[in-house]
């Protein structure tokens, strides 16, 4: 478990580093404060990818998307 949470650590966070200065905010949540970026959307999809991946029986709580599978671990 922890060479997988270092692989996606990893890849996701090289991935924000290659959009730093390069986008700015996708859009705004209820709070005008809480912005979401380019590079939190595509470290999420990375992420979650990941996990999706090897545990494909795993629920997902996730902040920049909906819940997957809740009824699940």
């Amino acid at each position: 478990m922890e060479e997988f949470i270092k692989k996606i650590t990893l890849e996701s966070g090289a991935a924000v580093l290659e959009q730093f200065g390069k986008i700015g905010v996708k859009y705004t949540k209820e709070n005008l404060g809480d912005v979401v970026t380019e590079a939190d959307l595509i470290a999420n999809k990375i992420i979650v990818d990941a996990i999706k991946e090897k545990y494909p029986d795993h629920g997902i709580i996730s902040e920049e998307m909906p819940a997957y599978q809740t009824n699940a671990e």
